[in-house]
C-alpha cells in the first residue's frame, strides 16, 4: 500500500472515530465496525477503550475514554484532536464502507498466502482439502459481527422498509410462474429462504425447479443452478423445450419440425440474453459447490440459488448420510440469509410412499428428512393421484398457507403451470 493510500485511510479512521465521540458509536457498532479493522494501532486503542467504555454504560465522550487511556497521554492528545475532527454522515458512511473493504481485501489475501504456504509443505501422498479451506476463507465475513439496536435505529429501518414494500405494491419476491404456488408463498420466493420441492422420479421436480428458474430470468432476477444430475448443455436444453414449448424427445432425439426449429431459434435467442449461470461441475463434492454459490453471489450477484437434487451432494468430511443432509441444510439456510437470496431445495422422496396404500406424500417421505424438514421455511411435495393429476402439497410454510394446490403438466415441454397452458408461456 503506497503512503498516498495509508494516508487516506488514516483520515477515513479518524472520521469513524470522529464519529463515535459525536454519540454515534452504536450506529457505528452496528454497521460491524471492529477493532482490528483499524490500520493504526493508537486507533485501535482508542475504538477499544470506546467499546469497554460502552459495556460500562457510559456515554462515548472525551472525559469517560479519555479516563480508560491515562497511562496512555499521547493517545489521549489524539483522542482530543478527534472531538474537533467533524465529517458528514454521508462522508462517514463511506469511509466506513472503506475500511471494511480495505480489511476484507487484505483478509482474504492473507488467507490465500496463508493457504499457498501450506499447500506446498504437504507433502504428495498427503491429502490437503483445499476446498474447505477456500469455503472457511470465502465464508469469512465481517458481517457476523454487525449488531442492530432498536433504540439507535433498527425500528426506524424496519419501518422504512416497510413503507417501501408497501409504495411497489409488495415484498419483492421471484415469481415461480404458477400463480396459485406465488399465492402460498406470500408473492413467490422471497430473500433468505429455504424452499424444498419434494417428489419421487418422475413427478417433475426438476422440470418444476427449472421452470421457476426461467421465470425467474424472465423476470430479470439471476439464477445460479447446480446440478449433478444432468449437465450444463441439458439444463439449457430443457429451458428451451419450455420457453420454445418443443417436445424433449424431439430434442433428444434432434428430430424437429419445421415449427419447431423456428420456436427453437427464437426460444434460443431469449435464454441467450438471460443471466442463467449454471455448475455440473462439482462432481458431488458439497464443498466445490459450496464454493460455486459464494462466487455466484458475491460477485456475480445471483439472487436465486437452485441445487438439483440435495441427496446426490456429499461432504469431504467422515459422516453418516443424515450428519451430511444436516450440514448441507443448514450451510444452506445460512447462505440465504447471508446474502439475501432464496435457496431452492430440490430433494428425493424415500421408497416408503410407495408400500402405502395411500400414495399421497407426508414429510416424513423425506430422505433424510429431520433437517430438511427443520432448516426449510417452506416445503412443497410433488405427487400424483390415482387418476395421474399432478398436485403441490404446502407440507409446511413458515409464513403462509399449508395445502394441495392441483397442478397442470405437460412434461413433454418440461412444463408446470396452475390453470392453463398459456398461464405465462405466452411471456416467452
Amino acid at each position: 500500500m503506497s503512503q498516498a493510500m495509508k494516508n487516506q485511510l488514516l483520515l477515513y479512521e479518524k472520521s469513524i472515530l470522529s464519529q463515535c465521540l459525536n454519540d454515534n458509536l452504536h450506529e457505528v457498532m452496528s454497521d460491524g465496525i471492529k477493532v482490528e479493522m483499524f490500520h493504526d494501532h493508537n486507533h485501535k486503542v482508542i475504538f477499544d477503550a470506546m467499546l469497554k467504555n460502552d459495556h460500562l454504560g457510559n456515554p462515548c465522550d472525551l472525559v469517560n475514554v479519555g479516563s480508560m487511556l491515562l497511562e496512555r497521554q499521547d493517545v489521549v492528545r489524539m483522542l482530543a484532536d478527534l472531538t474537533d475532527s467533524k465529517m458528514s454522515t454521508q462522508n462517514v458512511s463511506h469511509a466506513i464502507a472503506v475500511l471494511k473493504t480495505a480489511h476484507r481485501r487484505t483478509s482474504i489475501l492473507r488467507g490465500m498466502y496463508e493457504i499457498y504456504q501450506a499447500g506446498i509443505q504437504v507433502k504428495p501422498c498427503e491429502q490437503f482439502d483445499i476446498e474447505s479451506k477456500l469455503i472457511a476463507l470465502l465464508d469469512h465475513d465481517d458481517t457476523s459481527s454487525k449488531n442492530s439496536f432498536t433504540n439507535v435505529g433498527l425500528t426506524l429501518d424496519t419501518l422504512t422498509s416497510i413503507e417501501k414494500d408497501i409504495e411497489r405494491g409488495g415484498v419483492i419476491a421471484i415469481k415461480t410462474g404458477i400463480e396459485k404456488l406465488d399465492g402460498h408463498l406470500g408473492g413467490g420466493l422471497k430473500p433468505g429462504r429455504l424452499v424444498t420441492i419434494a417428489a419421487r422420479p418422475g413427478c417433475g421436480k426438476t422440470a418444476l425447479a427449472t421452470n421457476v428458474a426461467l421465470n425467474a430470468a424472465m423476470d430479470g432476477f439471476k439464477p445460479h443452478y447446480i446440478t449433478i444430475e444432468i449437465d450444463d448443455k441439458e439444463i439449457v436444453e430443457r429451458l428451451i423445450c419450455t420457453s420454445g414449448r418443443i417436445n424433449t424427445n424431439s430434442m433428444a432425439k434432434r428430430v424437429f419440425t419445421d415449427d419447431e426449429m423456428d420456436r427453437l431459434g427464437s426460444s434460443a435467442n431469449k435464454i441467450q440474453k438471460m443471466q442463467i449461470s449454471v455448475n455440473s461441475t462439482t462432481g458431488g463434492s458439497w464443498e466445490k459447490a459450496e464454493i460455486s454459490i459464494n462466487l455466484a453471489c458475491r460477485y456475480s450477484n445471483a439472487n436465486l440459488v437452485v441445487i438439483d437434487y440435495i441427496q446426490q451432494f456429499h461432504t469431504n468430511e467422515k459422516m453418516t448420510a443424515r450428519e451430511e443432509i444436516n450440514h448441507m441444510t443448514s450451510r444452506c439456510k445460512v447462505l440465504a440469509m447471508k446474502y439475501k437470496v432464496p435457496f431452492l431445495l430440490v430433494a428425493q422422496l424415500n421408497r416408503e410412499i410407495e408400500k402405502r396404500g395411500n400414495k399421497t406424500p407426508m414429510m416424513s417421505d423425506l430422505k433424510e428428512s429431520g433437517s430438511i424438514e427443520q432448516d426449510s421455511d417452506t416445503v412443497i411435495l410433488l405427487y400424483r393421484d390415482e387418476n395421474n393429476a399432478f398436485w403441490a402439497r404446502i407440507a409446511k410454510n413458515r409464513c403462509g398457507d399449508t395445502g394441495d394446490i392441483p397442478l397442470n403438466a405437460d412434461l413433454s415441454i418440461n412444463k408446470f403451470y396452475s390453470e392453463s397452458p398459456n398461464e405465462w408461456s405466452n411471456r416467452v
